[in-house]
């Protein structure tokens, strides 16, 4: 997604930080419609994303559920382009079969028998 511009990116730092953000309507509908055409490079509104859909889940309050669930049925985007990346970088990351934490390529004993991988047969 494209960045924010930068008055924009200040009001979603602004309005994130906010004290009681979940009970301003204002803000909540700013970063809903800004996040989901935009990201301000920081991470807000990866974190507003998954905060929202916890708040669509548990909120016990008729109108703010519907309220939050409409916002992160519009962000669900987000948590699906995060999972992309991880798995990305899961991917990327080396292999480390004895789980030693020492990747296959460096690791003196891959399979973590004790023996060095010039004496396994």
């Amino acid at each position: 997604r494209p960045q924010m511009t930068p008055i924009n990116k200040m009001r979603a730092q602004l309005c994130y930080t906010r004290p009681e953000l979940w009970a301003h309507e204002d803000c909540l509908e700013f970063l809903g419609i800004s996040c989901e055409t935009s990201s301000t490079g920081e991470g807000i509104c990866e974190r507003f994303a998954k905060q929202m859909a916890d708040r669509c889940k548990t909120a016990t309050h008729p109108l703010q559920k519907a309220m939050f669930c409409q916002i992160n049925e519009k962000l669900k985007f987000i948590h699906e382009e995060e999972g992309e990346e991880q798995k990305e970088q899961e991917e990327k990351e080396e292999k480390d079969t004895d789980g030693d934490g020492v990747g296959d390529s460096t690791d003196k004993d891959r399979d973590g028998d004790g023996k060095p991988n010039d004496e396994d047969s």
